[in-house]
């Protein structure tokens, strides 16, 4: 099921191996990437071969990060500042995955496309400095295998490794859990900055009708601008 809405990004993440909640136990994050969750040492040991992919990417990302320092000094505080946004934003990932990927009755839709996320820096935050960071200037859904193909050859190996250990993963979850979408994917980017991010969004159970936004996108868009926390 789905995180509904007024949940927190705290009580939305999840041991990214034994799907408990952080209302359930001490989370501690990956100390490489700090993206990914767990609740113990050996969840993490037992996930490292899914996780192994995202983390060599986002070590990417931060290569290119520090080639551009010296070109953007504020280079460094605007990456962390999508990393706490994607953090916060994480409820509303799911609710937004939920509708546009209509994973209430084609769950196995979360293997078939992806949410792509064009980001750009907003102006005139408000509310929580993290959540308004940045606008969505587009959102749409993509066919995964068709996304990868557009990727500079670097980026699609990654990502490519990535994307065949959700799929195992799905299958795991799928197979716990008959109905259920299992791991569906954002990519969130900030072309002005070359930051990409794949963020993973777990639904280890069918996903609840009542969740249905038909106006997903621009729910997405106004949360954003305004720093509304999901």
């Amino acid at each position: 099921m789905a995180p509904r809405l007024g949940r927190s990004a705290k009580e939305a993440r999840i041991c990214q191996n034994c799907m408990k909640s952080e209302s359930e136990i001490k989370l501690l994050s990956c100390s490489k990437c700090r993206l990914c969750h767990y609740c113990s040492r050996d969840c993490q040991v037992a996930h490292w071969k899914v996780h192994k992919p995202q983390c060599q990417l986002n070590a990417r990302t931060r290569e290119m990060l520090k080639e551009r320092l010296e070109e953007s000094p504020d280079i460094v505080e605007i990456n962390r500042k999508f990393k706490n946004w994607q953090q916060i934003h994480r409820p509303l990932f799911h609710h937004v995955l939920c509708s546009a990927l209509n994973l209430f009755d084609e769950p196995e839709q979360a293997s078939k496309d992806l949410l792509v996320v064009e980001l750009t820096l907003n102006p005139n935050t408000g509310g929580h400095p993290h959540a308004s960071a940045f606008l969505v200037k587009m959102a749409l859904m993509f066919p995964i295998d068709e996304f990868l193909e557009l990727q500079p050859p670097a980026s699609r190996a990654q990502l490519e490794i990535a994307h065949r250990d959700h799929v195992a993963q799905t299958a795991r979850l799928r197979k716990e859990c008959p109905g259920a979408p299992g791991v569906a994917l954002v990519i969130a980017s900030l072309r002005e900055y070359h930051i990409l991010r794949m963020i993973p969004a777990i639904f280890p159970e069918p996903v609840d009708y009542r969740d249905y936004d038909p106006d997903w996108e621009q729910t997405f868009k106004d949360a954003v601008a305004k720093g509304e926390r999901f």
